[in-house]
């Protein structure tokens, strides 16, 4: 994604920028730089894949993938109109998050 002066936009700041638009840090761990960075690093191994990039791990990208559906559900309801504060509170109250969480994964 460009700029307006025609500059390539980090995915770090587009990610950092779409989060505090929509008041989801409570998203992600704190502090909120460290897990963007995370973020990043975990799409660029997916994006730009080089061989000495480790993997990583799976659990930890399930959840990424977790709070980034979240992240979405907000974006997505706040463009439809519900009140940013509402999303948050209804979400915190149904425990969203900590019930998409794993702390490890079963494979059949």
């Amino acid at each position: 994604a460009h700029g307006t002066t025609g500059q390539r936009v980090s995915a770090k700041k587009r990610s950092s920028d779409v989060i505090q638009k929509h008041d989801a840090a409570w998203l992600f761990p704190p502090p909120l730089e460290d897990s963007v960075q995370h973020l990043v690093r975990v799409r660029d191994y997916f994006t730009h894949f080089l061989p000495e990039m480790d993997a990583p791990d799976l659990v930890d990208v399930y959840n990424l993938s977790a709070r980034l559906q979240l992240l979405l559900e907000i974006v997505l309801l706040t463009e439809l109109g519900m009140e940013q504060a509402t999303i948050r509170s209804r979400m915190q109250e149904t425990n969203r998050l900590q019930r998409k969480l794993v702390t490890k994964l079963h494979f059949s």
